[in-house]
């Protein structure tokens, strides 16, 4: 339940987790894992954003932003599933990080 909780709230409450558990690999990959995707696609999202919108359309901003968000909603998701019900689920790019992360507990 505590890996699924990582993905509650995406990177917020990897963190919390994150600070509060440091045994239970499973828990702490999830964690990481949700902590990379999700605060790097917000990141992207606030300063991607703010950078398109002095060079292209605000309505092409919006769209981004949108697609952005449904993606880390996904993320959530899909994870949360996964690690309620035990799975491992990889993420590309971020699960290789995590997984080397959490390697030497």
């Amino acid at each position: 339940m505590v890996a699924a909780l990582c993905y509650a709230l995406g990177f917020v409450t990897a963190i919390f987790v994150l600070y509060t558990e440091d045994r239970d690999r499973y828990i702490r990959f999830n964690a990481y894992q949700s902590l990379y995707a999700t605060g790097s696609l917000f990141l992207l999202n606030i300063i991607g954003g703010y950078i398109l919108a002095k060079l292209i359309s605000a309505q092409i901003v919006d769209l981004l932003s949108i697609a952005i968000w449904l993606l880390i909603i996904g993320i959530c998701v899909v994870g949360f599933v996964n690690s309620y019900q035990g799975k491992i689920i990889e993420l590309p790019i971020v699960g290789k990080i995590a997984e080397r992360k959490t390697s030497g507990i």
